[in-house]
């Protein structure tokens, strides 16, 4: 099980989440990419697993 700490782009909330792709913040409720196409990464820290498994969880994302 992997858990990761996301930072909204627009207001900076940290949170908490399971999602690779969308993730939308609770203080602002928009909705943004954790892994935008142009701009680095949204991941603050892995919480639960290690940075192995994120890179492979996002490698099987986007193989398909």
């Amino acid at each position: 099980m992997l858990v990761i700490r996301v930072r909204c782009p627009k207001c900076g909330f940290e949170q908490n989440t399971k999602s690779l792709k969308m993730v939308r913040c609770f203080r602002c409720n928009k909705s943004y990419a954790v892994f935008p196409k142009r701009m680095h990464s949204r991941v603050v820290d892995v919480v639960k697993g290690t940075r192995e498994m994120l890179l492979t969880a996002y490698q099987r994302l986007n193989k398909k």
